[in-house]
């Protein structure tokens, strides 16, 4: 494994004149690359990068923390090069580094998404020197949903969210599997109920299902089953931005009536309720 390294100046400054040496093949010389990393909130952490060549061979690889953000001068082949970087890969996710491009992570089973973080780039690497600005994307929502009605108990309440992507590949490729965020409700007075989750992007955001059980003498008991993933859609939300959105929503149970806003917008969706 490889560590990215800073330059020394005046060696960097006599392989570059090495190669500006009248009528030599400059083909045969390196690109010197920065990998700017400045613009990264140094309130993340654990920054995984990865750096591969055409042919999928490994070049680089380093893990960052938080705060130790600066630019990274790498020396690559001239062409193209990919870099692929992760932020915020703590506790809520195993990662299965295998030092190739289908290297993958999953969600660890039941507890809320990490906080995650990408961004992809295709390095040019076809001149002598070349550099490429980070600017991390935010690849999760937090949720905080509201649930309001009578219920017949409101023992240990819990939210249930089955998705169907269970992590992903470190290019930003999807891997499909049975995934699963567990809430238990925090009581806001007479009637409301509020479970606070984060999931993170889903190849199929439509398929996400909820279920809100609670505990009636020893056994779950069937609040309601819903299509939250629909639902949001439904109400304008966008599952592909660029940087996902964080929701607020608050379904009555009564009206049938769910109510979504983002930091953008709000809007009122109709719904069915059934039991």
């Amino acid at each position: 494994m490889k560590k990215l390294w800073r330059v020394p100046v005046l060696l960097l400054a006599a392989i570059v004149s090495s190669c500006s040496i009248i009528e030599e093949d400059r083909s045969i010389c390196p690109c010197w690359y920065t990998i700017d990393l400045t613009e990264v909130d140094r309130s993340m952490q654990n920054l995984h990068l990865w750096v591969f060549n055409q042919e999928g061979v490994l070049l680089y690889y380093d893990t960052l923390q938080n705060g130790a953000f600066g630019k990274y001068e790498m020396k690559l082949d001239k062409g193209k090069a990919f870099c692929y970087i992760w932020g915020n890969l703590l506790d809520g996710t195993i990662l299965e580094n295998r030092g190739n491009v289908n290297s993958y992570f999953v969600k660890a089973a039941d507890c809320s998404s990490d906080p995650l973080f990408q961004y992809n780039s295709i390095l040019d690497t076809s001149g002598e020197t070349g550099i490429d600005t980070v600017f991390m994307n935010k690849e999760f929502a937090n949720v905080d949903f509201t649930l309001k009605g009578k219920l017949k108990s409101r023992e240990q309440l819990e939210l249930r969210v089955d998705m169907k992507t269970v992590g992903r590949y470190i290019h930003g490729g999807y891997m499909e599997g049975e995934n699963a965020v567990v809430s238990s409700a925090e009581f806001l007075g007479e009637d409301y109920s509020l479970f606070k989750f984060r999931i993170t992007r889903q190849e199929h955001f439509e398929q996400i299902m909820a279920t809100i059980t609670a505990l009636v003498e020893g056994d779950r008991y069937l609040i309601k089953y819903f299509p939250l993933g629909e639902w949001l859609i439904s109400a304008g939300y966008d599952p592909m931005a660029t940087n996902m959105a964080d929701i607020t929503m608050e379904l009555d149970m009564a009206l049938g009536i769910l109510s979504v806003r983002t930091a953008n917008w709000q809007t009122i969706l109709p719904v069915k309720i059934e039991i």
